[in-house]
């Protein structure tokens, strides 16, 4: 299924995504709020830029674990920026 088509549906509440250009545009243009894994290159720039911008907050993969992650997400959801 293409990626835009996900995030246009209406039971989409939040994106987890590796930071890509393309994604985060996707995501800012249906208004959800993603949660950034940068993994290699730009990523991480768009990631900073992200937070910057309000479209989300971004986790180290190095080092998040399953409860920092979860905790995140619903930082995201739940917490108005």
């Amino acid at each position: 299924m293409p990626q835009n088509d996900l995030l246009a549906h209406p039971y989409t509440k939040l994106f987890v995504t590796h930071a890509g250009h393309n994604s985060q545009t996707e995501a800012a243009y249906w208004g959800k709020p993603v949660v950034m894994v940068p993994l290699v290159g730009d990523q991480f720039d768009n990631a900073f830029k992200g937070e910057q911008f309000g479209l989300g907050l971004k986790v180290d993969h190095n080092t998040v674990t399953g409860d920092e992650l979860y905790k995140t997400i619903e930082r995201v959801l739940y917490e108005p920026r």
